[in-house]
């Protein structure tokens, strides 16, 4: 059997499965233990969110196996499986397909029970779906104000919350994120599996940027990781990422923030050890400053020359060094 793509890289990539992919799953469903009769026991689904290398917690595991169970009985068919694998890449479709499938009066509408049981399946497939309510629901979907939200209205509000992030496209594009995009990322942070006391660990980053559409080598994940590590404890804050992600478009602004964050002691001015910390975790954002010594700096962001680089001086020469488009 060849080697399972990792099935979550399929939703962070936005790539559908192709058939060989489809296929190699496929293999994997009938190897279980509990397989027979082109099914399997819903006690295997852990087993099989394993081999399929996504990453959930017991918990999620057992809310998905709750929800089957209470929708379909303990047993998962595989063309039920097959036609959720092959949708995985895009959370819409997957959720709408969910929601067909548990309209099971047939009347095409999207009941309060339906919508709890559809909201918690779909939040273990995808964290960047966050926690709403039936009435919000509703009072958003229901776009002809009748009181109810059909199968179709579901489809066009589940448009508005599953656009796959490209974080790279901010920085290329020079356009910010709007506060959905914004709202959508936070989801994402919190739905990272350290997500605790409003942080994540630095193990996490790499997860993050995947959900993110950050495409960044092993290499630059690593110098990430080491700069937190040892100047935030091996945390992430929800704060700073935030703070981040709203000016990551705008190279001033962008420049500033990072200034601001290499002033690691608060006192206006930039060290070597501070720049050399801060230029780590940058050049995974901005390659074209990688290998710029302090002395370089001096020369080039000293303008008041007096031998000393303030955190303004510093803010002026990212503005000018870093390349964002």
């Amino acid at each position: 059997m060849s080697a399972v793509r990792k099935g979550d890289w399929f939703r962070q990539m936005g790539v559908s499965p192709s058939d060989e992919d489809l296929n190699e799953m496929k293999k994997v469903f009938m190897s279980l233990p509990s397989y027979e009769k082109e099914s399997i026991s819903t006690n295997d689904i852990g087993q099989l969110i394993k081999v399929l290398h996504m990453k959930r917690s017991p918990e999620q595991i057992r809310v998905y196996q709750v929800y089957w169970e209470n929708g379909f009985g303990d047993r998962l068919n595989l063309d039920d499986f097959l036609i959720r694998a092959a949708v995985m890449h895009d959370t819409g479709e997957l959720m709408l397909t969910h929601a067909k499938q548990i309209d099971k009066d047939g009347d095409g509408r999207i009941s309060a029970k339906e919508f709890k049981e559809l909201l918690e399946a779909v939040k273990n497939y995808d964290p960047n779906f966050g926690h709403r309510t039936y009435e919000d629901f509703v009072a958003e979907a229901d776009t002809n104000k009748d009181g109810l939200v059909s199968v179709e209205e579901l489809a066009a509000w589940i448009g508005k919350y599953t656009k796959v992030l490209k974080g790279d496209s901010y920085r290329e594009s020079g356009v910010p994120p709007s506060e959905t995009e914004l709202e959508q990322m936070k989801n994402i942070f919190k739905g990272m599996p350290s997500y605790k006391n409003d942080s994540i660990s630095i193990n996490d980053i790499d997860n993050l940027t995947a959900e993110l559409g950050m495409k960044r080598s092993t290499e630059q994940l690593a110098t990430v990781q080491d700069y937190f590590d040892k100047n935030f404890e091996g945390r992430f804050k929800l704060s700073d990422f935030l703070e981040s992600a709203a000016v990551v478009h705008d190279r001033g602004e962008f420049a500033e923030k990072l200034a601001l964050r290499a002033d690691q002691n608060g006192d206006g001015l930039i060290c070597e050890k501070e720049f050399a910390d801060i230029l780590n975790v940058t050049v995974a954002y901005a390659p074209e400053i990688a290998g710029t010594t302090y002395d370089t700096l001096l020369k080039q962001a000293d303008t008041t020359k007096d031998g000393l680089v303030s955190v303004d001086e510093l803010a002026v020469w990212f503005n000018k060094h870093i390349q964002l488009k």
